[in-house]
């Protein structure tokens, strides 16, 4: 269960990032949602687990490919945005829900494929270490900043720290200037596991 100090603010963070995060075109990149079913191996007979599901991005993709796609998020609004995705695509197949995901509300082999952001989930799940595929996600410095809230000031501290990182990548994510904006790409690592037996 979310640590109580903790669970406000990410509700209250989460709330606020639902419509712009759910929104940003690096989150709804076909081709890294295509990379991630691809890389998990999912398929036709799979009930897939998306732990901290979002706005759903991921379990609509995966909705694709398997039998059902179960979707959990702690955030109601987020819960509300992958709904309302699911609804727009058609998807009959994805079960969405509200909930904290330590401990998952899921008896043993309910699902034949789990996946989770945490490396961390997959232990507490009973799961082996899982493979990890490694992509990018694209962004735009200017569209961070509006779907992320940051505290009165930073983001000036923000835009100056990856306007020094320009001349030598001090921040590792390869910042470069295009049509006036500042433009980098992060990392991102796709873990996958699958139950044994």
């Amino acid at each position: 269960m979310a640590h109580p100090d903790n669970r406000e603010a990410i509700l209250d963070q989460f709330t606020r990032q639902a419509v712009p995060f759910s929104t940003a075109p690096g989150i709804r990149d076909e081709e890294a949602l295509r990379l991630l079913v691809t890389a998990s191996g999912a398929g036709p007979a799979d009930t897939v687990l998306d732990v901290a599901c979002g706005p759903g991005l991921v379990a609509a993709a995966f909705a694709r490919v398997a039998r059902h796609v179960t979707g959990i998020d702690l955030t109601p609004a987020m819960i509300e945005r992958a709904r309302a995705l699911a609804s727009e695509r058609g998807l009959v197949n994805v079960t969405l829900q509200i909930g904290d995901v330590r401990p998952l509300p899921y008896d043993d082999g309910t699902f034949s494929l789990s996946l989770a952001e945490l490396a961390g989930l997959f232990e507490a799940a009973g799961l082996p270490m899982p493979a990890v595929t490694r992509c990018e996600v694209r962004a735009e410095v200017e569209g961070l900043l509006s779907r992320s809230f940051p505290a009165p000031g930073d983001a000036d501290r923000i835009r100056a720290l990856f306007a020094e990182s320009l001349a030598d990548d001090a921040l590792g994510v390869g910042a470069r200037r295009l049509d006036g904006a500042i433009h980098f790409a992060y990392p991102v690592a796709i873990l996958v596991a699958e139950r044994a037996g």
